[in-house]
């Protein structure tokens, strides 16, 4: 049987990186979603990561069954694109925060709307 699903990006960030978004005018929404929805959002759509914070990848590696490796490159749009912020619910400024549970992570999902 032929799956009918396009193969989507999936993609996991770290923060909002405006400069990745090369269109004059965008809406974008962010919705909060749990690490239920991000393993339903990644059901046979490539995930590229990032994060580059190691015990943050683990946690979102668990969370969907495959192991992803930290990364710090430059991520640019492309229409399409599931996008996923990941966050520390309490940042810790000027220090690597070497254990993460889930319940420390923050996840939204953006939706991007770019206008004519």
């Amino acid at each position: 049987m032929v799956s009918n699903q396009i193969r989507r990006r999936m993609i996991l960030l770290n923060a909002f990186p405006i400069s990745a978004f090369r269109a004059n005018r965008l809406v974008v929404e962010f919705r909060r979603i749990t690490l239920q929805e991000l393993r339903n959002l990644s059901n046979d759509n490539e995930i590229i990561n990032y994060i580059r914070h190691p015990a943050t990848v683990n946690i979102i590696s668990q969370a969907l069954g495959r192991q992803l490796e930290p990364n710090s490159g430059i991520y640019s749009y492309s229409q399409g694109d599931i996008v996923v912020i990941v966050v520390l619910n309490q940042s810790q400024r000027g220090q690597e925060v070497q254990q993460v549970q889930p319940e420390d992570l923050l996840l939204y999902q953006l939706t991007v709307h770019e206008l004519v």
